[in-house]
């Protein structure tokens, strides 16, 4: 009698782990990251109800390619610079803090798109480009301007930066173009699927350089710039679009390494010669004392 109550017993208990395991598995097939292992069925653990593990997760994400170039329209007009040096000055006589922060107007530009493109590829690119630029671009730029107009941010004012206020459509069929010819050519072209919106940097917490502190602040930073929320900075000949290098000593004049630059008229090479001239003897934009 003995001996058949304990057999009663020792199925039961097995019957119960089975009943456990199936509900389980019920479970993981509709959740094919978990996994079951049989604890249950192994010697000496035939009282124990089954146990999960969850699989350890796979990054699925590939490693995230930085960009290393980018296509770009440079910001040439000396009155403009004069403006947002104005503007910059203004809002360090405010908050000091913001003065590490400054973008120089020397590198005023509108990136149109970030790519990543190794060295031994450039040459490539340069091709795939000018092609580009003499067959779909040229023509129908070539009277292109935009204004500036306004200041706003990303990030809660950890970038500043001055908005196109005419001519954003052009910008956005330009950058189309761009893009989509370079990843014809097998080329990575990042942030590809990203929401376009121009703009031209005025200030920036970079975090590789200045980190979590240079973030704090330039956090709400917009609050200095009040008077610029509508102030119209003057307008923007398209002359060129450029091909920049992210990783490069900067020029004399303080603006981008460009692999190469395509030009929408004959003249306006001499003429982007004369500016970058101009404003070599400006080495960025210094706060004013006081």
């Amino acid at each position: 009698q003995t001996c058949l109550i304990h057999f009663i017993k020792r199925n039961i208990i097995l019957l119960q782990s089975t009943y456990k395991y199936i509900c389980m598995f019920r479970k993981a097939a509709r959740n094919p990251k978990r996994k079951i292992t049989l604890d249950f069925l192994n010697k000496g653990a035939t009282n124990k109800a089954p146990t999960v593990t969850k699989k350890k997760k796979m990054d699925s994400k590939e490693k995230k390619i930085r960009p290393n170039v980018f296509m770009a329209v440079q910001i040439r007009n000396p009155d403009i610079h004069e403006q947002l040096a104005k503007c910059q000055n203004d809002a360090i006589k405010e908050n000091k803090k913001l003065e590490r922060h400054l973008e120089s107007v020397n590198k005023a530009h509108i990136t149109l798109c970030v790519a990543n493109i190794q060295k031994e590829q450039i040459e490539e690119a340069k091709i795939v480009l000018a092609e580009t630029f003499e067959k779909r671009v040229r023509t129908e730029f070539s009277e292109v301007s935009f204004g500036l107009t306004g200041v706003s941010g990303f990030s809660g004012g950890r970038v500043v930066f001055v908005k196109p206020s005419t001519g954003t459509e052009h910008l956005h069929k330009l950058r189309e173009i761009l893009q989509d010819s370079l990843m014809a050519a097998g080329f990575h072209v990042n942030e590809a699927r990203k929401a376009f919106k121009p703009h031209v940097t005025i200030f920036k917490a970079d975090f590789e350089s200045t980190g979590k502190q240079g973030a704090r602040e330039m956090k709400g930073s917009l609050v200095h710039f009040a008077e610029y929320e509508d102030f119209h900075f003057g307008s923007e000949k398209l002359t060129s679009v450029q091909f920049c290098c992210m990783e490069s000593p900067k020029g004399e004049d303080g603006y981008y390494y460009k692999h190469d630059e395509y030009f929408f008229n004959s003249g306006d090479e001499g003429v982007a010669n004369i500016d970058d001239n101009v404003n070599k003897s400006k080495d960025g934009v210094q706060a004013e004392d006081g």
